[in-house]
């Protein structure tokens, strides 16, 4: 009897678990309101992308070991399903440590917003190489658009040698006035300054969902084109990411200067090509020219960045105004 009321009791218990997961899983999906500030992932939705076998784990620690093997592709993944009904900032953070780390290593994070059919957008922030112990790297995602799903990344990619251990990895919402404190620090100055290559714990932040809206008005500003015109040309491809590249800038500086019809075309041709080789190779400016064509983008390019520091603190004021 006791051991038929023992096996009684682990069915249930193993039954509990099974519907609290499922119960969570169908609350994901439908974009029910979540605890604040709880952490998203889920940590059996890690996955070695590239089925290397390099990757593995200690219960909340992620291993990934080069293997002195430079011609492979490393990267561990994960995806939150998050269904906003409205925009909200996301918050991913993560700790690594590494021990002869050659080459730059990173966490990174691509998201498909509201509307969009797949991942269009990417902010990755990188780890310091060499060895060290255990240094922390946030990115904030201030949210122009509701963000259906984030897929955060850890990348070791190409590495000759070393090993990179993650830790204490977490996605959440800033949706409560408890959770804006993820968003204190974030200043005009702190954006304009921002150094991508930092050793210290400085916050990345990322505009997505209003890039095409403050492109397109600084281009309108600063040529006689229609917005709908500027606005197709940075109209995303389905399967292409959204670079606000020198390059990328160019073109449409010089497309529109000239009164060029092609503006997409020209945008898909250069889109891997540094400055000077779309300048050299694709417009074939004269050294006059070409001076004029590199003021003309810096100061488009500033223009874009004071445009999008703008929307950003706009966003977080708007947000500060609701939770207060």
């Amino acid at each position: 009897m006791r051991t038929r009321a023992t096996i009684a009791l682990l069915l249930l218990s193993a039954l509990a678990v099974c519907v609290g997961v499922w119960g969570s899983l169908q609350a994901e999906e439908a974009g029910a309101e979540r605890p604040l500030g709880k952490n998203l992932l889920l940590s059996e939705r890690w996955a070695d992308k590239f089925h290397t076998g390099d990757w593995s784990r200690d219960g909340d620690v992620i291993l990934c070991d080069s293997k002195n093997n430079k011609d492979k592709r490393n990267c561990y993944q994960n995806w939150v399903r998050l269904n906003q009904d409205a925009p909200r900032p996301i918050v991913v953070t993560a700790w690594s440590k590494a021990e002869n780390v050659a080459r730059g290593y990173s966490l990174m994070l691509d998201f498909v917003c509201k509307g969009e059919p797949n991942a269009s957008h990417g902010i990755w922030v990188p780890f310091p190489t060499g060895t060290h112990g255990w240094v922390r790297r946030r990115i904030v995602v201030i949210a122009g658009a509701p963000i259906v799903q984030a897929n955060p990344h850890l990348w070791f990619e190409h590495q000759p040698s070393g090993k990179v251990w993650y830790k204490d990895i977490e996605v959440h919402e800033v949706n409560s006035k408890e959770t804006l404190a993820d968003l204190d620090g974030i200043t005009e100055e702190s954006l304009r300054n921002y150094n991508r290559y930092t050793t210290e714990d400085v916050v990345c932040v990322g505009l997505v969902g209003g890039e095409p809206e403050v492109i397109a008005n600084v281009m309108v500003k600063h040529f006689r084109l229609p917005k709908e015109q500027v606005l197709a040309l940075f109209k995303v491809p389905p399967s292409r990411n959204l670079y606000y590249s020198e390059s990328n800038v160019a073109a449409a500086c010089w497309a529109a200067d000239q009164g060029k019809g092609e503006l997409q075309q020209l945008y898909d041709r250069k889109r891997t090509m540094s400055f000077n080789d779309f300048v050299q190779n694709e417009l074939n400016l004269d050294d006059v020219q070409t001076n004029a064509l590199k003021e003309k983008t810096k100061t488009v390019l500033q223009d874009l960045k004071t445009a999008k520091i703008n929307k950003i603190l706009s966003i977080i004021e708007e947000l500060k105004e609701k939770y207060r």
